[in-house]
């Protein structure tokens, strides 16, 4: 099956993307690219296969096809939201590290790109995957709810 291996490829890779992000310590500024950016685009077409494949293996499994458990769902969506709010901290402490934005002339990374060497991770890390991997789940969950409910009528 490939489910499982595109999951672990997505691992090694989101594992690869944060090996390859430099932290900022205070000195200097670093010159050797981005090599984290490589990874950043090998991942996410593994990433966006394996959650499209999730998709069609809950759309497939009867048990999971109509999640209406209404605690479940709830579960879900505190799990999604406490996965946001620690995504919404990694950015704030990142940017606050690095002095400011890309816009900001004190900044670390003042006139780099978006996607750069300080802050691959911000785009690519444990939560974001984990959010990615919620909100399949739950909008595959709404997908069977809307389909049970129009079977109904």
């Amino acid at each position: 099956m490939m489910l499982p291996g595109l999951f672990l490829l997505s691992l090694i890779l989101l594992f690869l993307v944060d090996r390859f992000t430099l932290v900022y310590k205070g000195e200097g500024v670093s010159g050797n690219g981005n090599i984290g950016l490589l990874f950043i685009v090998l991942f996410i077409p593994v990433y966006a296969s394996f959650l499209y494949l999730l998709f069609q293996l809950l759309a497939e499994n009867r048990r999971v096809k109509y999640i209406a458990n209404l605690w479940l769902s709830i579960g879900l969506i505190l799990l999604l939201g406490a996965f946001i709010y620690a995504q919404i901290h990694l950015i704030r402490d990142t940017i606050h590290q690095l002095g400011g934005w890309t816009d900001h002339p004190n900044s670390i990374i003042y006139r780099y790109p978006f996607v750069n060497q300080y802050t691959n991770r911000l785009f690519v890390n444990e939560y974001t995957f984990a959010i990615g991997i919620l909100i399949t789940i739950l909008f595959r969950s709404l997908v069977g709810w809307i389909a049970k409910k129009q079977d109904e009528k």
